[in-house]
């Protein structure tokens, strides 16, 4: 059985003014705007009254079939949900990111789902 990731394109950019990555495809070329990002719950605990995730913020390069093939992280960003908004989420992770990314004013263009064991790490 693979793991998969699920990673949204959304719109605006979002933009790190830190810290900034080599774009994979173009070596020497940094880049510090991303287009996608995808979620990591941290440290959840039953019953508490807020969830933290991490969102981050990178670049998935896909080839021309829409396959997966690099992911280039630029940052990442914490986003806090109360018990009421974590509750909400049920079965559905897409939704969870939409409603991740509207709460940093990101709009959810498009959603996949990658087999990390294929995907390269930059």
């Amino acid at each position: 059985m693979s793991n998969y990731i699920l990673f949204t394109k959304f719109s605006p950019v979002w933009v790190n003014n830190c810290c900034q990555a080599e774009d994979p495809l173009n070596p020497g070329t940094v880049l510090n705007e991303a287009e996608w990002f995808f979620a990591q719950a941290n440290d959840y605990i039953l019953g508490t009254t807020t969830a933290f995730f991490t969102l981050h913020f990178g670049n998935l390069v896909l080839d021309p079939e829409g396959n997966a093939q690099f992911w280039s992280k630029i940052g990442q960003e914490s986003v806090e949900l109360t018990a009421e908004e974590f509750a909400d989420w049920s079965t559905d992770d897409e939704s969870m990111l939409t409603y991740l990314g509207t709460k940093l004013g990101l709009t959810n263009l498009e959603t996949v789902a990658v087999d990390i064991s294929v995907l390269n790490f930059r």
